[in-house]
């Protein structure tokens, strides 16, 4: 829904349109809000088990290497632990980053419907 919505569409509307859509918008939110839990339940635990299997193999991979000869550990082996410690580090910010876009994803879809009710409020208050 919040996709097919632009601020200048909602402004264009006709009071009967507008109430189409409010009503429409309504209707997805209810259904929404009743599965929004479960939802974030099942994406939260798909994405706790990668979490966990990337860091899990990542951690081995560096284990691995660090055992590699360890008395006699060369340059690349120890280039390769560095390199393995700061993909890790930098994998923590990208999934930290890539939830806060998925937020601000969300958040720029539901800007639409925002301006759909606030268009539609400013109808009935002029009915008033």
């Amino acid at each position: 829904m919040a996709e097919k919505l632009s601020e200048t569409e909602t402004r264009e509307l006709s009071k009967e349109d507008v109430e189409e859509k409010f009503t429409t918008l309504v209707l997805t939110f209810t259904h929404d809000s009743k599965t929004s839990k479960k939802r974030y339940l099942n994406q939260k635990e798909k994405c706790d088990r990668l979490l966990m299997k990337f860091f899990t193999y990542l951690n081995y991979s560096t284990d691995l290497i660090r055992r590699l000869n360890y008395s006699e550990q060369t340059g690349i082996q120890k280039t390769a632990v560095t390199y393995l410690q700061l993909l890790k580090n930098i994998s923590e910010d990208v999934f930290k980053a890539a939830v806060q876009c998925g937020v601000l994803q969300y958040e720029k879809r539901t800007v639409n419907c925002w301006n759909l009710m606030i268009n539609y409020v400013a109808t009935l208050k002029s009915k008033i």
